[in-house]
């Protein structure tokens, strides 16, 4: 994101990411101590070239708008991206929030295409749930990374459910309830 910050000024106020510019500024501020120059002199020039910086900000401001916002909607959706599907093996798998019961899960982003129904539980809040893009040492498929609030140290999270790994797990566990919980 700070990247984006970076490049949409570049393009649309290049004078305020300039290091001429600081560079300037900083040897002002650095006269202003040696006495080479009084503050009022600097600030008037500053408040200058700041004037204009924040005019080509308000004639650019929608431009601006759109540029970040679409830069905002790709990192996000970076951050929600798992690893690609182990099952269709062309969509990506992504947290997703169920509009209807509000719980989270992990789904292929070719499910609204209607190509790949892949989808698999995740633990819910008050668990955290980090995407690595790292895959199961064992199997191979993606994993989440969890951290719950009660145990404090944070575990790798293999979304296969047949995975080796959940073997132990499911041998210990109740009749009914699922290997993903």
């Amino acid at each position: 994101m700070g990247l984006a910050v970076y490049d949409t000024l570049s393009r649309f106020c290049p004078v305020l990411v300039s290091v001429d510019f600081t560079r300037k500024l900083e040897n002002k501020m650095d006269a202003i101590r040696t006495g080479q120059t009084n503050k009022k002199e600097v600030v008037s020039e500053a408040v200058e070239s700041l004037s204009s910086i924040m005019a080509d900000l308000n004639r650019n401001e929608y431009a601006i708008g759109e540029s970040l916002s679409v830069a905002l909607r790709a990192s996000s959706s970076g951050m929600r991206t798992i690893g690609y599907c182990p099952i269709c093996k062309k969509g990506r798998l992504q947290v997703i929030r169920s509009k209807r019961t509000g719980k989270i899960f992990a789904g292929c982003s070719n499910y609204e295409e209607g190509e790949c129904r892949a989808t698999f539980p995740l633990p819910q809040p008050p668990y955290r749930i980090w995407t690595t893009r790292r895959l199961c040492r064992t199997c191979g498929w993606p994993t989440v990374t969890v951290l719950s609030p009660r145990r404090g140290r944070p575990w790798g999270l293999c979304l296969n459910p047949d995975c080796p790994t959940k073997e132990g797990r499911r041998k210990h566990q109740s009749p009914g309830i699922p290997s993903s919980q």
